[in-house]
């Protein structure tokens, strides 16, 4: 029983262009799933996590602690970008920190597209003395609420690890 070369040949190229077809299906799916993710993180950042560390902002301002805000990608138009936003603080002197790691306390909140999770990063040093609280953990983004970031940074100032 001879097949013709062009039939097998035929079928091989549909294998290929059907193996293809769900690669890229797959990835648009990923992509779609990464996209929202992104606009999640995105709006609960604008409605609960900005918010409440403009709330501590203010709070340790009020009590002669110097501290920012700073955003990476956060704004809609940011695309791809993997968004972040955290809160440094100086206790210690009173002057703006220059460098993220001249901070005080710093606690960082991140996008993981890939895991699907929200990493929280922190650290509070003394200066001279070395890193006092440090550590991480993630969360999802529903457990990233106003006293999740109000207990977040109470830890790290009270000198006790994130997770």
């Amino acid at each position: 029983m001879s097949h013709d070369p062009e039939d097998a040949f035929a079928q091989i190229f549909r294998e290929r262009a059907e193996t293809r077809r769900r690669a890229e299906q797959e990835k648009a799916a990923r992509n779609s799933r990464a996209q929202a993710f992104r606009r999640a993180f995105r709006e609960q950042v604008g409605t609960v996590v900005r918010p409440t560390l403009e709330f501590l902002v203010e709070l340790l301002e009020r009590n002669g602690i110097e501290a920012e805000i700073l955003e990476a990608g956060t704004a809609e138009e940011a695309g791809d970008t993997e968004p972040s936003i955290g809160l440094r603080a100086n206790a210690e002197d009173r002057r703006p920190t220059r460098y993220l790691a001249d901070a005080t306390v710093q606690l960082t909140y991140s996008c993981s597209v890939d895991q699907r999770v929200v990493t929280v990063a922190g650290i509070c040093t003394i200066k001279g003395h070395g890193p006092v609280s440090r550590g991480g953990s993630a969360v999802s983004i529903q457990e990233l609420t106003e006293e999740a970031v109000h207990g977040h940074f109470l830890a790290l100032m009270r000198g006790q690890r994130l997770g």
